[in-house]
């Protein structure tokens, strides 16, 4: 895709994340830009037929999120990473329906899902798990919606989103015409799904290298009026994944420089790409 290699390398770092052996908890990531940036687009730019525990959700309703955990909790299957290309979708249901689903996802990516509740017919039964499922989740929506709390006012009061890394961005003039030309040529926008080939690994991470980037965990906690104690567990977990990714099980200077060099687009500026 045309100028959105570091944004694709960011949602990259999200999943390798959900393949860390040593780590219960997943890099969360929610894609922002105005309509038409190619949000979704990058989310589905992979190969998930080869990433083992990657689940892609075009739509989410409480009842089938449920079935579906219920279903993937057994020894031979597992839940790494759910990817919901357009979050907006919510909004499509009713605002019970809505809760229900944030309440799954959150207890997902913070403490663990216990148990979780079906229902046949008018009868719930409620099913606890062995051991709490812990699973990631990367999605996208507009700049608009974000911004309008009337949507969006429920997801802050939980604690919803503060549970994510925001990554916003923009084309300059000059890269929209550039993409008009390309589409005017018949060119496709999603080239060939990308192939990611990740095993588990444990990777170990020294918190120096993590508080080599405070000043951005400090930027993030300004914008969001929190302590910034979640974006310094997500920055490890981005130091690590960078680490798996490049094949080490140990993080060094390099990864510091690698995500130091995609932070420019990880908070709310919705910097231009490159």
């Amino acid at each position: 895709m045309l100028f959105v290699d570091s944004i694709i390398k960011l949602v990259k770092l999200g999943i390798a994340s959900s393949y860390l052996k040593d780590e219960k908890r997943k890099l969360n990531l929610i894609l922002l830009g105005n309509p038409e940036v190619g949000k979704s687009t990058i989310l589905l730019n992979f190969n998930f037929n080869k990433l083992k525990g990657v689940f892609v959700f075009t739509d989410l309703t409480k009842s089938t999120l449920e079935k579906f955990l219920k279903e993937m909790n057994n020894p031979k299957e597992t839940v790494r990473y759910i990817i919901v290309p357009d979050f907006t979708i919510l909004k499509s249901h009713q605002k019970e329906v809505e809760k229900g689903i944030i309440g799954i996802l959150n207890s997902g990516v913070e403490d663990g899902l216990r148990e979780i509740t079906l229902h046949y017919g008018s009868v719930p039964e409620t099913k606890p798990f062995e051991k709490p499922i812990f699973f990631g989740v990367a999605t996208s929506m507009t700049r608009k919606f974000l911004e309008d709390r009337r949507r969006t006012g429920y997801w802050y009061s939980v604690g919803f989103l503060s549970r994510f890394i925001p990554i916003s961005f923009s084309y300059s003039k000059e890269q929209i015409k550039a993409i008009r030309r390309y589409i005017a040529e018949s060119k496709d926008l999603l080239e060939k799904p990308e192939e990611l080939r990740l095993k588990e690994k444990v990777v170990k991470c020294s918190g120096k290298y993590v508080l080599m980037l405070e000043p951005y965990v400090d930027k993030l906690a300004s914008a969001s009026y929190t302590y910034g104690f979640r974006y310094t567990k997500q920055f490890r977990l981005m130091l690590k994944a960078n680490a798996l990714l490049r094949g080490s099980t140990r993080v060094g200077l390099k990864d510091v420089k690698d995500v130091e060099k995609l932070l420019k687009w990880v908070n709310l500026d919705y910097n231009q790409v490159e």
